[in-house]
């Protein structure tokens, strides 16, 4: 017993010591705005149209640069993104979308409901998700600047749930783009995102800026890098082992809702 106390008495100045240096680690790391966040993935995209695909490596680099209609909050509840807010016919057969004013595209343009009419028909035609859901749709129009009609052959109950979903995306973008594009393959990356997309060189990374926003949520961070190797938070490697850093979590709980304002570079 003797020689069990000894033991414990001689570890406790160690543990003390230990506990010491961990608060002082955890107060002089406190998180910082600014900088370069760099993010390494597992794969190359085949394509950034998230329209068009369900691939993640696709919808993991594009959640900042596009959105929907809605989206689903840490429940998995839908909750309005880019509409303000919608209602449903007692027979299920026409939903009305109303959309919130002044959300401007990373181009400087005004969104309004001849882009989300644009966008939802060519989701209609391109995404594996969207096609289904247009089996049920009738037509999809513009009633005002700021309202959208969809209105259905049969009722459908997950149309707000497959709006929702993050890929196979019904991203919105400008008409004149979703217009020229049509069924083709996707090549200006143009959203209402917190981040704007700025160059993709192939087997390399993706480049994006922090971009105009309207005012939301806000996170600390204001610029990133995504290079395609592992799913280190942060690392600065593609083919050659570089020191890396991880991110903590709680400086952003989702990546997606930095909505503040801000200047920045970030490559994915």
């Amino acid at each position: 017993m003797g020689t069990r106390r000894y033991g414990v008495s001689a570890m406790a100045p160690l543990v003390i010591l230990a506990l010491a240096g961990a608060l002082a680690f955890s107060t002089s790391a406190a998180p910082r705005r600014g900088g370069t966040l760099r993010i390494a993935e597992i794969g190359e995209p085949l394509t950034l149209d998230t329209v068009a695909t369900t691939a993640d490596v696709t919808s993991i680099i594009t959640l900042p640069i596009f959105e929907e209609l809605f989206t689903y909050d840490a429940g998995w509840k839908i909750q309005p993104l880019l509409a303000e807010s919608y209602t449903a016919s007692q027979d299920g057969l026409t939903y009305t979308f109303k959309l919130r004013k002044n959300v401007p595209f990373h181009n400087g343009k005004e969104m309004t409901a001849d882009d989300v009419v644009a966008s939802l028909i060519r989701w209609g035609k391109v995404s594996p998700r969207g096609t289904s859901v247009y089996k049920a749709v009738e037509s999809t129009t513009a009633e005002d600047k700021y309202t959208v009609v969809m209105k259905l052959k049969t009722p459908f109950a997950p149309l707000l749930s497959f709006i929702a979903l993050p890929n196979g995306a019904a991203a919105i973008m400008p008409k004149e783009i979703a217009d020229a594009t049509g069924a083709g393959n996707l090549k200006q990356y143009i959203g209402t995102g917190p981040y704007k997309f700025v160059e993709w060189a192939p087997d390399r990374y993706v480049t994006r800026a922090s971009g105009r926003r309207w005012p939301m949520r806000s996170c600390s961070i204001r610029s990133r890098r995504w290079r395609h190797a592992s799913r280190e938070c942060r690392a600065a490697t593609t083919t050659s082992p570089m020191p890396s850093t991880r991110m903590p979590t709680r400086s952003c709980k989702r990546i997606r809702g930095s909505w503040q304002e801000s200047s920045g570079r970030a490559t994915f």
